[in-house]
């Protein structure tokens, strides 16, 4: 059957059983908030990179996980200049500046600068991508749909919670047998072990003085382990003195280059003062 007329079918069916007031005949069941989730989640699934769903079904999506939750979910949608055609991400998130102890659990304009540089860095194919805070997921959930030949994303935080929302955005996103998204807690106090020629990346990571020092031994750390490995790191600049301290550090164990952003091709453009850096081991 054509994707056209599925997708016709596919929503004059779905959504009368969805946004009907009356019961539905047999053999249908009254659908439950759950049900109503699974439905369209294994319908924009199927659907979704076929067909441009346009907005109704995301909307829908949206509201049928905050009927259940307290939590806000945002659906993020991204042109079609990234080459696999239109798709969305949605992603439960929390609209305050801090959460439960954390800033990881909402989505910061830095992950959407991030996603401009990486999205234009080819296929990514046989790639290794890790991701230093990866706050609820929106860089490595849109690198994951954009680029199917990527082996793997790995997503890091060290507070629980960030760690709990990340796995629920990648269940809500990603097929139940994707093996590519792997989520581990990492500390930047205590650093960890990288695989050789894996890309790291971190969006927004430069925000409190106190942590610098950690943040550059941890990057640093794992570019000496592997100098196969370099370093993307995209900020909005919030503090002078703060992102200037963070660069001035790095630079001193490292290569540092300027990634420039002239164009938006994904998302909309972010009018915020910021910059994108590449670092590399200065034994590479």
């Amino acid at each position: 059957m054509p994707w056209k007329l599925c997708y016709q079918i596919s929503m004059k069916l779905c959504w009368s059983k969805l946004r009907s007031k009356t019961p539905p005949p047999e053999p249908f069941h009254p659908t439950k908030t759950t049900g109503r989730l699974s439905v369209l989640k294994t319908l924009i699934s199927r659907l979704d990179g076929h067909w441009d769903l346009g907005d109704a079904l995301y909307t829908e999506l949206s509201t049928a996980m905050s009927a259940e939750s307290h939590e806000g979910f945002v659906t993020y949608s991204i042109n079609e200049k990234c080459g696999s055609g239109p798709f969305h991400v949605t992603l439960k998130e929390n609209r305050a500046f801090a959460s439960q102890g954390t800033t990881g659990l909402k989505s910061w304009p830095a992950s959407r600068i991030l996603l401009e540089v990486l999205l234009r860095l080819g296929n990514f194919s046989g790639r290794r991508i890790l991701e230093l805070g990866s706050g609820v997921g929106l860089t490595g959930l849109c690198v994951l749909k954009a680029r199917p030949l990527i082996e793997s994303f790995t997503f890091t935080d060290c507070h629980a919670a960030v760690l709990d929302t990340l796995r629920e955005n990648i269940q809500i996103n990603l097929s139940n047998g994707d093996t590519r998204a792997r989520v581990q807690l990492l500390d930047w106090c205590v650093g960890g072990h990288i695989s050789d020629n894996v890309l790291i990346v971190g969006a927004d990571i430069v925000f409190d003085r106190d942590i610098i020092s950690s943040l550059v031994n941890l990057i640093t750390g794992f570019l000496t382990q592997n100098n196969s490995c370099e370093a993307i790191i995209a900020n909005i600049i919030r503090n002078n003195d703060t992102y200037s301290t963070f660069r001035t550090a790095i630079k001193n164990h490292c290569i540092v280059d300027t990634i420039e952003v002239k164009e938006f091709w994904y998302f909309d453009k972010v009018i915020d003062d910021y910059e994108v850096i590449r670092i590399k081991s200065k034994l590479k």
